[in-house]
């Protein structure tokens, strides 16, 4: 920092004074001096008439301004971006801006933008493994969804709502199939008189737990 501040007070408007006064402060973790040197050498470097931005500065820009409280998280997005219209393959890129994404909440955006990566054969274990870990996500998600309306579709069952019930439970074994939901919505089934709707509910699941699917329309018990 000492050695850009030299130089900037012989030229304020350096660009490379600014650039490597900013990365200093970034590594010292300063991100508010980091993110104000950067976008003095981003404007600088625009000054002197640079056709294309610099994927590093903008990339080092976008870290100062992810880790600023509160985060630029917009901004951020659009630095990235803008590095990756300079080199579309850089699995390191791709991986920062999944990453922004995902701190803004938007998940299914930063998903679709690996799984394009891998469909460009873009070789990345940093990019599979936060696949990985997406749908593990997800499938937890599921399970839980899953365990939350196999437990509603009982408290239905036992207060006599058998039409909610059954409802419930096929929803549940829709997510995540299981035989003994599988046969609380056919007792349900049975209570309500449809004998044939049970008979072929369970059917249905135990060629799921076999490893078939199931085709059983949910809305028919709603």
């Amino acid at each position: 920092i000492e050695r850009a501040d030299t130089v900037l007070s012989l030229d304020p408007e350096s660009a490379d004074a600014h650039r490597l006064r900013g990365l200093a402060a970034l590594k010292l973790e300063d991100y508010k001096s980091a993110e104000a040197s950067l976008e003095k050498a981003r404007t600088a470097a625009r000054e002197k008439g640079a056709a294309e931005p610099d994927p590093t500065l903008l990339v080092a820009l976008a870290e100062a301004k992810m880790n600023l409280s509160p985060p630029a998280l917009g901004d951020a997005e659009a630095l990235v971006k803008d590095a990756l219209r300079t080199a579309p393959k850089d699995a390191s890129l791709i991986i920062l801006l999944a990453r922004v994404l995902e701190a803004q909440g938007k998940r299914a955006e930063a998903k679709i933008l690996l799984e394009a990566a891998q469909v460009q054969k873009i070789e990345s274990p940093a990019v599979d493994e936060m696949l990985r870990r997406y749908s593990a996500e997800e499938t937890g998600k599921t399970f839980d969804e899953a365990r939350k309306l196999a437990h509603e579709a009982r408290e239905a069952f036992e207060r006599g709502r058998f039409a909610e019930a059954a409802a419930l439970a096929v929803k549940s074994s829709a997510l995540s199939p299981e035989v003994a939901v599988d046969l609380l919505a056919a007792d349900s089934l049975v209570e309500l008189g449809k004998l044939d709707a049970s008979r072929e509910l369970l059917v249905g699941g135990l060629s799921a737990a076999a490893g078939g699917k199931s085709e059983t329309n949910v809305a028919r018990f709603e």
